[in-house]
């Protein structure tokens, strides 16, 4: 579904840089499949400041949101609480 997305927040009182962090789908083990994973990451510079939420859709353009997409034509998330993990520029 084009309009599904995953949500990252800053929880934090400062300034994030999540330049190069991605956003990474998991299978039905609970880890990524490089067969089927779905990867976004994100570009340099981005900075969330603090309590800011930004989204990453599937396949659509939110900019009032972040603007974010994986540009995927097909599903990524399952309807029942599909999984992802942010991981940082180390993995």
């Amino acid at each position: 579904e084009s309009d599904e997305y995953v949500e990252i927040t800053n929880d934090s009182k400062s300034t994030v840089d999540i330049s190069g962090y991605s956003v990474v789908s998991l299978n039905h083990h609970g880890t990524p499949d490089e067969t089927e994973m779905a990867k976004f990451t994100f570009p340099t510079p981005t900075e969330l400041t603090p309590r800011q939420t930004v989204r990453v859709y599937t396949n659509e353009d939110h900019p009032e949101s972040g603007g974010y997409s994986f540009d995927r034509g097909i599903q990524i998330w399952n309807n029942k609480g599909g999984k992802g993990v942010l991981m940082n520029r180390a993995g």
